[in-house]
């Protein structure tokens, strides 16, 4: 991959694209599908929800909390491995 085609971006869709790992842009499109935009991670007290600005706590529950730390764990796990097979 050419370092001058690399996007610059948060978005976990978008990193994905030109990797030739389908497992691991799975666990990707998946966990940003539980987060929706980076922006409402990046910058919590910028989004509008409803009737005004809310943090993760009040935007995500606990179930979905889990979900993305298991999914963040998978995709660690999965990196690791490709890293120490290089």
């Amino acid at each position: 991959m050419d370092a001058d085609e690399v996007v610059q971006t948060h978005s976990l869709n978008v990193l994905t694209r030109n990797i030739i790992d389908s497992e691991l842009a799975g666990l990707a499109i998946h966990l940003e599908g539980i987060t929706g935009s980076y922006f409402r991670m990046r910058y919590p007290d910028a989004v509008q929800c409803g009737y005004g600005m809310k943090v993760p706590s009040e935007i995500y529950t606990q179930s979905q909390a889990e979900e993305v730390m298991e999914y963040a764990r998978k995709i660690l796990e999965h990196v690791k491995a490709k890293i120490s097979n290089l």
